[in-house]
Formats: structure tokens, C-alpha cells, sequence
């Protein structure tokens, strides 16, 4: 979520579900829970293709702080993935059954890589 008044991220949530940018793209994608994806992160930075990687995590986290993919700030990288790891870990102490505490660590494996 955005603060409405600065725009500035308050809080961040990964949802563990994997999907292709493509799929993102190409249709309205729901979780599980029904809600619909706000945005796309790549959950694993290739070695087979490090720059392609790079491009798409710099595009998302510029259309997260932005709302365009073509503004991105090193400052950004900084900002939202200690923010993300460290709800993730939060998240998975106050699961209140095993499934969200599966889901939550999950999340924090994948931006961990």
C-alpha cells in the first residue's frame, strides 16, 4: 500500500504463487484467494540470463514506486526488499495455521535466492 498523502510504499505482501510476466500481462490473474495481482516481481534472478533479469526487476519495482516501469532508483532495491523480507518473516511468526505459515516462507525463500 501507497501512503495517499506522499505516495511513498507503507507496506508490501508477496503472494508465492508463480506466474509468468507474459500471463501477468496477458489477462486480469487472481490468486487463490480471488484477489487480483497489482503487480509482477520476479521471483528468481537468473544466471542464464542476468540482464534480462536485472531489466525486469528494475522495470517492477519502478512501476511499484512509480507507476511507470522506466523510473527506477537503486534506492528502490534498497527500500522494498528488506520491507518485503521482513514482513515475510513476520507474517510466517503470526500464521495462525500451518498452510499461511508454508505460504509466508515461501515468499521470503523466493526473494531470498
Amino acid at each position: 500500500t501507497k501512503d495517499a498523502r506522499t505516495g511513498a510504499v507503507q507496506t508490501v505482501r508477496c503472494v508465492p504463487e508463480v506466474i509468468s510476466l507474459s500471463a501477468f500481462k496477458g489477462s486480469k490473474v487472481t490468486e487463490v484467494w480471488g484477489r487480483t495481482f497489482t503487480h509482477w516481481m520476479p521471483i528468481y534472478l537468473s544466471h542464464y540470463s542476468p540482464d534480462r533479469s536485472m531489466y525486469l526487476a528494475e522495470r517492477s519495482l519502478s512501476s511499484i514506486y512509480t507507476g511507470g516501469p522506466t523510473d527506477f532508483k537503486p534506492s528502490m532495491a534498497l527500500d522494498f526488499f528488506p520491507r518485503l523480507l521482513s514482513i515475510s518473516l513476520v507474517n510466517f511468526f503470526n500464521a495462525e495455521d500451518g498452510a499461511e505459515a508454508i505460504q509466508q516462507l515461501r515468499c521470503y525463500c523466493y526473494m531470498h535466492r
